[in-house]
C-alpha cells in the first residue's frame, strides 16, 4: 500500500513506524520458530521411542514363537473366534480345545473370552455367546 509521495520532514517518522512494525514481526516469527522447534524436538523424541519399541517388540517376536509366547491359549481361542463367526460359548471352546468341561475350566475360558471383548477382539450380544467383532482383522492378529 503506497499512501503516496512523503514529504521530507515526514520520512523519518514514516521509517520509525515501518522499523517497529518489521520489529514486531520479527519478534512474532521468532517465537513461532521457537515453539516449532520444541514441538519438533518432542515428535522425533515420541519417534524414536517407538523405533525403539518396534525393534524390542522384533527382536522378542525373534527369539519367541507365536506358541511360547501364548500359553494361555489366546491365539487358539481367537482361532476359534474366527472359524465360528456365529458365535461360540465357553463350553464349545472347552471341547473344541480338549479341555474338561468342568465348572473352573468353563468360567476360565469365560474370563478369557471377556478379555478378548475388552480389547475389541470379540463381543458378546447375548450372555455367554461370543463373537468375533471382524474376521478379517483377527486372522490378521494370528
Amino acid at each position: 500500500m503506497n499512501p503516496g509521495p512523503l514529504l521530507p520532514e515526514l520520512l523519518p517518522d514514516a521509517l520509525d513506524g515501518m522499523t517497529t512494525a518489521a520489529d514486531a514481526d520479527v519478534t512474532a516469527l521468532t517465537a513461532q520458530i521457537a515453539d516449532l522447534t520444541a514441538r519438533l524436538e518432542e515428535a522425533r523424541a515420541v519417534l524414536a521411542r517407538l523405533e525403539h519399541t518396534r525393534q524390542a517388540q522384533e527382536e522378542i517376536s525373534a527369539r519367541h514363537p507365536v506358541g511360547a509366547r501364548d500359553p494361555l491359549g489366546y491365539a487358539e481361542i481367537l482361532d476359534l473366534l474366527t472359524r465360528t463367526p456365529d458365535g461360540i460359548r465357553p463350553k464349545e471352546v472347552c471341547r473344541a480345545r480338549g479341555l474338561p468341561e468342568e465348572h473352573k475350566t468353563i468360567e476360565g475360558i469365560r474370563a478369557k473370552l471377556k478379555r478378548l471383548a475388552g480389547r475389541d477382539l470379540a463381543h458378546e450380544p447375548q450372555p455367554g455367546l461370543f463373537v468375533p467383532n471382524k474376521v478379517t482383522d483377527l486372522q490378521k492378529t494370528l
